[in-house]
């Protein structure tokens, strides 16, 4: 995933400190945002790699080996 880049001329800034705080509520929830995706695919990759491993100890009680 890119990083966006965030980039401004002085005169696309806003003059309006309503406008400035509500961007940044907005940048704040873009970080939340990404904060809990990113912890839904940590439990993911963790159950993942669980699976793995009970796969791996599977095969080797098997009759069968891969």
């Amino acid at each position: 995933m890119n990083t966006p880049s965030l980039q401004s001329q002085l005169d696309d800034l806003p003059n309006n400190v309503n406008t400035l705080k509500n961007y940044i509520i907005s940048l704040f929830g873009v970080i939340g945002s990404l904060t809990l995706e990113k912890a839904v695919l940590k439990q993911e990759l963790y159950e993942a790699e669980e699976a793995l491993l009970k796969v791996q100890e599977a095969t080797k009680t098997s009759r069968v080996s891969l």
